[in-house]
């Protein structure tokens, strides 16, 4: 059935959730069951060099820069340099020129991924606005240290600080900067997609050991290596190794922690990363959180008969 053509108002399903849930399994067949098209929205995923540390999926072949799984066409993989740092904005341009592409092949787009920010860039078409930059100031909140911008940022503004990826110290320099000098005006736009929105739901116990064996499977599939090559051909001072994983790794080539702390070390920050990903999209009553695959199936079926009645 054609649920995309002669539609004024096109579909876009949604399936985010933590790290380690099984969203992208869930949406390749989501995808093969509905003639639908991946469409990356985990900013990490989006590096290229970048295999092992983000659980990137493994493609069967990639053709034009489109990688395929089980001929599925994903998106917004492997888009960019590990010396390029992306933004929010520049995603979510490439994410809507992506989706109405895959509109005009009469398919239906499916955004999968846990990074909140970029969902809500494309769920709700926010209006972004540039933040004229006191490099005084700038230089100042980069010699604080980052358990110490989240302090001042909570303090300024708890409503910005809960929105504002934490382990990340320049997403949270840019975020007081907003907040002083008044420009943290980002709104919603007007609505572009019928959307649906999935949550998928992981009990507690059963993700946080799909985390800790995940780190170890990295390990053992060669994360050091990776990252050892990364630094090789970029050096250490690249936006790609200020992720969870890899940041770990550095200073375990630097000597600073052993094996089995580099281990810990990722392990306690994914369950970290997975927690302020769950309290972030626990915050949108628009996500339906359903627990299996099966009856995420059903709920998008239902979804696009009603969108062709």
């Amino acid at each position: 059935m054609d649920f995309v053509r002669n539609k004024n108002m096109k579909p876009l399903i949604v399936i985010v959730g933590t790290t380690a849930s099984g969203k992208s399994g869930c949406a390749l067949e989501i995808a093969k069951k509905f003639n639908g098209v991946i469409v990356n929205v985990d900013s990490r995923q989006m590096y290229r060099e970048l295999q092992i540390g983000t659980a990137k999926p493994v493609f069967d072949r990639v053709e034009n820069g489109v990688g395929y799984v089980d001929d599925v066409a994903h998106y917004l993989y492997e888009e960019l340099s590990p010396n390029v740092r992306g933004s929010v904005s520049e995603y979510q341009r490439r994410a809507f020129e992506v989706i109405d592409e895959i509109h005009a092949q009469g398919k239906v787009p499916i955004l999968v991924g846990g990074t909140g920010y970029y969902v809500q860039a494309v769920v709700d078409n926010m209006q972004y606005s540039n933040v004229e930059i006191d490099e005084s100031v700038r230089n100042e909140l980069g010699e604080m240290s980052l358990e110490d911008l989240c302090e001042k940022l909570k303090k300024l503004d708890v409503g910005v600080y809960e929105r504002t990826q934490l382990e990340n110290k320049r997403k949270v320099i840019r975020a007081i900067e907003r907040v002083i000098f008044g420009q943290d005006d980002v709104v919603a736009g007007e609505k572009l997609y019928e959307i649906l929105q999935i949550g998928l739901k992981v009990d507690r116990d059963v993700l946080i050991d799909r985390i800790n064996r995940r780190v170890v499977e990295m390990i053992d599939d060669g994360l050091v290596g990776e990252i050892t090559g990364l630094i090789d051909r970029h050096g250490e001072q690249i936006p790609a190794l200020d992720s969870i994983g890899y940041k770990e790794v550095v200073s375990l080539l630097r000597g600073e922690i052993d094996e089995k702390q580099v281990v810990e070390d990722i392990q306690i920050h994914t369950r970290q990363y997975a927690k302020r990903q769950k309290t972030w999209f626990s915050r949108d009553d628009r996500i339906e959180w359903i627990k299996s695959c099966a009856d995420i199936r059903d709920t998008v079926h239902s979804f696009l008969l009603n969108l062709v009645k």
